[in-house]
């Protein structure tokens, strides 16, 4: 796999693909009072499980733990730092893919805590102490808006982007009604299944029957905005 990524052919479709991450702490136990919960067991192996037909040649993830173990421990054998002498995939860190909501398992750990985690990657976007304003709803859907812009841009240099979230700001971002289970994906076209307007604003698809579901994931035991 090339180091640096290639500019996006034109007669190849450029495709984003939304993951919610794995089954986590927070969804076993209702009300779940601590800071970024880590995976279950299950969670990890539903992680271990995710299997693109595209590899990706950037993943973006969201700064909370539970996502960031479902992106290292899915495509980590591809995660520049992370995988093998060869493993060239870059992971950006954005924290407008955090969770929406203000309970204690969607507040971050602090920058340094995460650098000491997970050295390889880059937290220069993060808050040092890890807490956000997640309090407005209607922060998530113009949070969603800058999302959509910066990976339309992105999608102009990169053919497949895998986007690591969860599942109250993955609804805001795609539009959807229906919840996201544990690792439940799904792969947009660029242009046919996804478009936007130059506000954010999610446009009509063209030509297309909808994004094609990749993996259904598992329903977990507490289905709170995670």
């Amino acid at each position: 796999m090339a180091t640096q990524p290639a500019e996006a052919a034109d007669n190849q479709p450029r495709t984003i693909t939304l993951l919610r991450h794995g089954h986590a702490w927070n969804n076993m136990l209702s009300g779940f009072p601590c800071r970024d919960p880590i995976l279950t067991e299950r969670g990890r192996r539903q992680a271990s499980a995710v299997q693109l037909s595209q590899p990706p040649d950037l993943i973006v993830v969201s700064p909370l733990t539970r996502t960031l173990e479902t992106a290292i421990i899915a495509f980590g054998p591809l995660i520049r730092g992370a995988g093998g002498p060869n493993a060239s995939v870059p992971v950006q860190v954005w924290p407008s893919l955090r969770e929406c909501g203000d309970r204690p398992f969607n507040h971050c750990r602090t920058r340094s805590q995460l650098e000491r985690r997970y050295p390889f990657l880059d937290f220069a976007e993060c808050s040092r102490s890890g807490v956000y304003d997640n309090s407005s709803e209607r922060r998530g859907h113009r949070r969603a808006r800058r999302v959509r812009r910066r990976l339309m841009e992105l999608s102009q240099t990169y053919n497949h982007i895998v986007v690591v979230s969860h599942q109250g700001f993955i609804h805001r971002l795609n539009g959807g009604s229906g919840r996201y289970r544990n690792c439940e994906c799904w792969t947009y076209r660029v242009g046919v299944d996804f478009s936007i307007t130059g506000d954010g604003d999610l446009a009509a698809p063209s030509g297309s029957n909808g994004p094609t579901q990749v993996a259904v994931g598992e329903e977990s035991e507490v289905n709170e905005a995670d």
